[in-house]
């Protein structure tokens, strides 16, 4: 596990003056909220604590800028943020920034000072991380915890080094890195000092912000607010038809960067190895330059992306299941007119067609106007029904989700014609969305594979097709958000539909949830996700805040009570496939492997301490890495993969086309999970044809 210092989470400074505007910004958008929500909740004192506490553990989630003490303070304004939010009183944001302004200069001197001595480690310390970790009661447990920390990250520093060696180093080698060690750690501590300096006057906008946020959120996990400039970012990074490497990034509160978007049919969305909320670790160019993706590196990194001149990066991310991969990526310039989505063929004992899709994008405006995603797959299946496959997967794994629309055309790409599901707004009744479009493009044997990343849209599609038994879903159990949300102004006086208004443009918009979405029984998706008829062991079992029945304030699981008539087919026969796949994976050494890490990890999320004792953070540091046996998995012999015919003809001579497709290839044929679902589909195949 890489830790990265996060003792600065915002700016410094006093802009008192900005207040009762924000009051106002915060007004109206909880009437905004109020006004488009599915279930809003009521603005009392219990959504007023809700926002208190996201405040606080967002300001301080290490817990070590407030005391108990200060936090006695603090208390009384978790009962009153309701009544800012009505116009009443307001001077909560004010208290909080002194209150952190002071600690700020606290745990800067403090830190300096324990780092400065050498340190330690025979003793049986422990540092606590978890949410149930108490606060210090007073500054000097205050310095204690704040020692703690420092000493967790000088033995990460000291073991760093050795991180990728088979064997355990000699724990003299390491110790004569402890000095060493906590000059690196200062050092980088220092950085984000200044990096803080040079924010100025940012502490009291940021408050703001955050103030607004956590307003949003405690609606709901996927009600959010967009500042305004946040929102134009978004829109220029779609809409630019510059070259470009097609992701973007933000910073977290801890101080890590992770991708935020991706732009359909860019470099990072056909390598197929990008995905939203991937850690960004560093960067590397052609000519050799190495940039850590950390927060004092941050200006170098906007220097680097701003030079048009840079062509090829590539990048080293930790994926959100833990493995650490180095993805090369090519600047392009996305046009109209090309699929944005590409198909393989893998070729063994049968042939089968492999389409991976990131996203449900569609696009109204810029380089990508009038795409559609699934478009896009109805004319990449087209191009692989060429090949005379005997099956198909699509590959849905770490799919957010995305157009709702999309989703239905594109589960109407496997069915004939009947409903796909039901959407219900606050106080309506249930509309049942049907398919638009009669008849099949593809009709021929489908597996679908989905993990506790596919979300939304994702696991629309994934129900529908599991619901007409026009598909075998292989897998781990879905996200489970079956909530639908709109973007609105905010601004009371916006019509309806209307994208911007001149009040949004200073005050931003909201992402509101507006409706919950039913299967065609009757059942949904919220909480418990899609359940696959094929379930593969999954890393993400052991991670919190992974799934939506972790996530605060989700909106509960219900049914609806509406007929809806559609014609499924007849039940897959999956019996002996499920037995056929459950034995694989028991003797499989890979996915053993998997089930280790889960088990571990449980074991450490339900600890949540780290030993600060030599010895024992040795086996805790190399038990949590996570670049490990997993990351890799051998050639398959199962099937070799290629891309179709018509690329091979269309693309011949481009050698970026050429370098990144074998790129691809070595991923699909080195994936265990694709392996498997290929095996599944196989043995599906060869069972319809004895029936």
């Amino acid at each position: 596990m890489k830790i990265a210092l996060c003792l600065c989470l915002l700016g410094m400074a006093v802009v008192a003056t900005a207040q009762p505007e924000l009051q106002k910004k915060a007004a109206i958008m909880w009437r905004v909220i109020e006004k488009n929500h599915y279930q809003p909740p009521a603005c009392n004192d219990e959504f007023s604590g809700r926002v208190f506490d996201a405040i606080i553990e967002k300001i301080d989630p290490w817990k070590f800028y407030l005391t108990a003490e200060e936090m006695a303070v603090l208390q009384p304004f978790r009962q009153s943020i309701d009544d800012e939010i009505r116009l009443k009183s307001w001077s909560f944001l004010a208290q909080l920034e002194k209150k952190i302004q002071q600690k700020y200069k606290f745990v800067d001197s403090t830190l300096a000072t324990i780092l400065g001595k050498p340190m330690n480690f025979s003793g049986p310390d422990k540092f606590g991380f978890g949410n149930t970790e108490p606060l210090p009661k007073n500054t000097l447990e205050q310095t204690l915890r704040i020692t703690r920390y420092a000493k967790w990250l000088v033995l990460n520093a000291m073991l760093e080094p050795y991180d990728n060696d088979s064997s355990l180093p000699a724990k003299a080698v390491v110790l004569k890195r402890e000095a060493e060690a906590r000059q690196k750690v200062l050092a980088n501590h220092q950085k984000r000092i200044a990096r803080r300096t040079r924010l100025g006057s940012n502490l009291a906008a940021q408050l703001g912000e955050l103030y607004l946020k956590a307003i949003a959120e405690a609606a709901d996990p996927h009600t959010e607010y967009f500042p305004p400039q946040e929102k134009a970012d978004f829109d220029e990074q779609l809409n630019s038809e510059k070259a470009l490497f097609g992701f973007s990034m933000g910073e977290t509160d801890e101080g890590k960067f992770k991708i935020t978007g991706i732009t359909p049919g860019s470099s990072a969305w056909n390598s197929g190895d990008v995905h939203q909320d991937d850690e960004l670790l560093e960067i590397k160019t052609t000519d050799g330059t190495t940039i850590a993706a950390s927060a004092e590196q941050t200006d170098k990194l906007n220097k680097l992306f701003e030079n048009e001149k840079l062509e090829q990066v590539t990048l080293t991310l930790r994926g959100t299941d833990g493995k650490v991969k180095s993805v090369p990526l090519q600047k392009t310039v996305v046009q109209n007119e090309e699929n944005l989505v590409q198909g393989f063929v893998l070729e063994g004992e049968k042939r089968i067609g492999y389409i991976q899709l990131p996203s449900f994008y569609t696009t109204w405006s810029g380089p990508t106007k009038g795409t559609s995603c699934a478009d896009d797959v109805a004319q990449e299946i087209v191009k692989l029904k060429a090949e005379k496959l005997d099956g198909l997967i699509l590959d849905l794994r770490y799919n957010g989700g995305g157009s709702m629309g999309e989703a239905i055309d594109l589960a109407g790409i496997f069915i004939d014609a009947g409903p796909m599901c039901l959407l219900r707004h606050a106080d309506m009744k249930p509309l049942v969305y049907k398919d638009q479009n009669r008849g099949t493009i593809y009709d021929g044997p489908l597996a679908i594979m989905i993990n506790s990343q596919s979300a939304s849209a994702s696991e629309l599609v994934a129900g529908t097709l599991q619901d007409y038994n026009r598909a075998v879903v292989v897998g781990s159990s879905s996200f489970g958000k079956a909530t639908a949300q709109n973007v609105f102004p905010v601004d009371t006086t916006a019509q309806p539909k209307q994208e911007e208004t001149a009040l949004s443009k200073q005050y931003g918009y909201v992402k509101t949830t507006v409706g919950k979405l039913y299967r065609i029984t009757g059942a949904t998706a919220q909480l418990s996700g899609v359940v696959p008829q094929i379930a593969l062991p999954d890393a993400f079992e052991a991670m919190d805040g992974y799934s939506e029945r972790s996530m605060k304030y989700a909106l509960p699981s219900d049914t609806v009570m509406k007929t809806i008539y559609y014609t499924p087919l007849s039940p897959l026969s999956v019996a002996a496939v499920q037995a056929a796949s459950k034995q694989r994976v028991q003797q499989s050494a890979f996915y053993k492997t998997v089930q280790q890490q889960v088990n571990q990890a449980k074991q450490q999320q339900l600890l949540k301490t780290v030993p600060l004792q030599y010895e024992s953070y040795q086996i805790w540091h190399r038990s949590s890495l996570s670049d490990d046996d997993t990351a890799t998995q051998a050639p398959t012999a199962i099937f070799k993969a290629s891309a179709p015919t018509f690329y091979k003809k269309t693309m011949q001579g481009n050698a970026y086309w050429t370098t990144t497709t074998q790129y691809v290839i070595n991923d699909l044929e080195t994936d265990a999970y694709i392996e498997e679902t290929y095996q599944v589909l196989k043995d599906l195949i060869t069972n319809i044809k004895k029936n």
